[in-house]
């Protein structure tokens, strides 16, 4: 992939996105993660189009995840991620749950 930036203190608004970027393992930002990740920690709609393997997943759940954190103790259910195939429901999974995980908060599959 092209133009990848080094992920650098403050380069989003929040600096919790930094630091979970980061912890899992994220040197580099994708174009689309640099682009719609602060759009979703703002809470406004976006609509991620991009490539397969570009980082769309991570570009919105981190970010959710984030601000799921931060509201946890309101105690309601918060992010509904609808996925098209039973397929890609599981593999998506398997990848978020560790970002879920490092939040402690919880996800389920259906």
């Amino acid at each position: 992939m092209k133009d990848h930036d080094q992920i650098q203190k403050n380069q989003f608004p929040d600096s919790t996105l930094d630091s979970l970027f980061n912890y899992f393992g994220f040197t580099t930002l994708t174009e689309i993660q640099k682009k719609a990740s602060p759009i979703i920690l703002q809470k406004k709609d976006c609509l991620v189009i991009a490539p397969t393997g570009s980082g769309k997943t991570e570009c919105s759940v981190i970010p959710i995840f984030s601000l799921v954190k931060k509201s946890k103790k309101l105690g309601k259910i918060k992010v509904l991620y609808i996925t098209p195939l039973r397929a890609l429901n599981r593999d998506v999974f398997r990848r978020i749950i560790k970002y879920a995980q490092s939040c402690d908060l919880s996800i389920e599959i259906r």
